[in-house]
């Protein structure tokens, strides 16, 4: 888009009547107050503006640049400023329309502290004429032959500064900031930039290990563990074993994840003597196979339904309970007891153990295990699959 560019330098509306032709753009600038503001009486000045641009720009605007004393609040905050115009109460009129040629939209006032317009001696407010149209030059007689001049109204004059050379008074109540400016016509060419990324689909489950001794749902942990193993450690019939995973989900999607978990089969010997070989299968959930460890027992315990568990005489096995430590929400929890995992051994899906509607979650996996008095001394161990699934 090109724009022609009135630039208002300085104080030139103490200039009255001013006349310039510049960059193919000719202005008169008028102004009905020429006094200076003081402490005690602000003075108000309307601002009008002729032009009659010599070169033709289509779909474009009209900017006038207002001195500013600087790029902060107190440029447009009512209160008149040393040698600068404050905006802050003014209202701005733009041309009456050419239909087809310069049809007006409505003017934008950019104070200084906004419009990161600075020239040669500061910092300036931005006022906006935008047009569409064919800008053709031939018909833009704005104010000269006519009233439809540009006006800016309200405009607070600003303070003299006693301070300054007489040199730069160059008729009282006149002062111009810098000499040589007076009016200018900028006449630039731009072009749109797409400004493109992509991000891509995001999805991150972390496990990690916790240490011994750390209450996790409820319990103690007996021994640390890691992100890859959870080891129970040396175990019995008489007592429970406690330990804990934590579990983090991360997910750019807009609806959230859910988190399943199944185990390959129940806990059994690995390297069984008796078995010369070959890799020890248990059947169901609750084999009572002594170089298997069944899933937990207490009556009506399932993947899907958590009961409480306490007894460690009477039921034994390994189960699992939930403790969420933000953001995600655990399908049950430590309070409503201990779910056994699903088994894929035995035919069964993943289920579901945790879900989240944001972005991240933490939660505590428990594992809890107490032996049976049929099971054979050895090394036993299974495998837990966790899935984190976004929803789209």
């Amino acid at each position: 888009m090109k724009k022609c560019v009135l630039v208002i330098a300085g104080l030139l509306a103490f200039l009255g009547v001013g006349r310039v032709a510049a960059g193919g753009l000719e202005t008169q600038i008028y102004s009905d107050n020429h006094a200076y503001s003081t402490a005690s009486s602000p003075q108000t000045s309307t601002l009008r503006i002729a032009m009659r641009p010599s070169a033709s720009v289509p779909n474009s605007a009209i900017e006038v640049y207002l001195y500013a004393i600087a790029p902060t609040a107190t440029a447009s905050d009512g209160v008149a400023d040393f040698n600068a115009f404050d905006i802050g109460n003014i209202e701005v009129e733009c041309p009456q329309s050419i239909p087809g040629v310069f049809d007006f939209g409505t003017p934008e006032i950019i104070p200084a502290e906004r419009s990161h317009i600075h020239l040669n001696d500061g910092d300036y407010h931005r006022i906006i004429c935008p047009y569409a149209g064919t800008g053709d030059v031939s018909q833009a007689d704005f104010g000269y032959d006519n009233d439809n001049y540009l006006i800016i109204k309200n405009l607070l004059n600003p303070r003299h500064d006693p301070s300054l050379p007489n040199s730069q008074l160059i008729y009282s109540p006149i002062w111009i900031n810098f000499s040589a400016a007076v009016a200018q016509l900028t006449i630039t060419s731009a072009r749109n930039v797409r400004v493109l990324a992509t991000i891509m689909p995001q999805i991150s489950l972390t496990i990690e290990g916790v240490p011994e001794g750390q209450t996790y749902c409820g319990q103690k942990t007996k021994k640390t563990t890691t992100g890859k193993v959870a080891d129970f450690g040396q175990v019995d019939n008489e007592y429970f074993a406690d330990i804990a995973q934590k579990l983090t989900a991360t997910t750019n999607m807009i609806n959230g994840y859910v988190i399943t978990a199944r185990q390959d089969d129940q806990m059994r010997m690995v390297d069984a003597p008796m078995m010369k070989g070959e890799a020890v299968v248990c059947t169901g959930h609750g084999d009572t196979n002594d170089i298997c460890i069944s899933d937990a027992n207490p009556g009506g315990i399932s993947a899907t339904k958590a009961v409480p568990w306490n007894d460690s005489l009477r039921t034994h096995g390994m189960g699992f309970t939930l403790e969420n430590e933000f953001g995600g929400d655990s399908l049950f929890s430590y309070k409503d007891g201990y779910r056994i995992f699903a088994d894929q051994q035995n035919g069964d899906e993943p289920v579901s153990i945790i879900k989240g509607d944001g972005h991240r979650g933490v939660d505590y996996v428990c594992y809890r295990l107490t032996a049976s008095d049929d099971n054979l001394p050895g090394f036993y161990a299974n495998k837990i699959t966790y899935v984190l699934t976004a929803k789209f």
